[in-house]
């Protein structure tokens, strides 16, 4: 009985052991590999030529405040910088502030006007997206200060939202 439980026990370890083993070398080759594969980063030269022909939208008549400007540069910069990416060009496409109240009284709530940016991924690749500044309404037909309101990445239509050829 005493050598049917050493055989056991030996068949059993030495049995075991090269399959733990191949078990543990199983899951060091798959931790060593990454979990997203990387994409190819070339790009062919139609899709190249493509962002570089795409039109950026016009500067609007809000683009000549140098002070909205920097509200906007400063605000994007941080924005930016929480991501690795970077703001490259930007300048405000909205010629006024348009004016949101609300729907039952009628009060001014906000006016909001935007701006077009090209940001540059941490892949070196840009996109052309929209920003949004904003004013909140203090009372008695004033508002407030101007301030950044964050990347408009939901109802954006082309040619927001594509990747573009880079402008520095």
């Amino acid at each position: 009985m005493k050598k049917l439980l050493l055989l056991l026990a030996f068949l059993f370890l030495g049995f075991s052991q090269p399959t733990h083993a191949q078990f543990l070398k199983k899951i060091k080759d798959k931790l060593d590999k990454p979990l997203i594969k990387k994409k190819d980063k070339k790009i062919s030269d139609e899709e190249l030529e493509r962002r570089n022909n795409i039109k950026l939208p016009d500067a609007g008549a809000l683009d000549k405040d140098e002070a909205l400007k920097s509200i906007a540069i400063k605000g994007l910069d941080e924005y930016y910088e929480k991501y690795s990416m970077s703001n490259t060009h930007q300048y405000i496409t909205s010629d006024t502030w348009s004016t949101v109240k609300h729907k039952d009284t009628g009060v001014p709530l906000y006016q909001w006007a935007v701006g077009a940016v090209v940001q540059k991924n941490s892949d070196g690749q840009c996109m052309l997206y929209e920003f949004i500044l904003r004013k909140d309404y203090t009372g008695g037909g004033d508002y407030g200060k101007a301030y950044f309101n964050g990347i408009n990445r939901a109802t954006i239509k082309a040619p927001y939202g594509n990747y573009v050829g880079c402008v520095d």
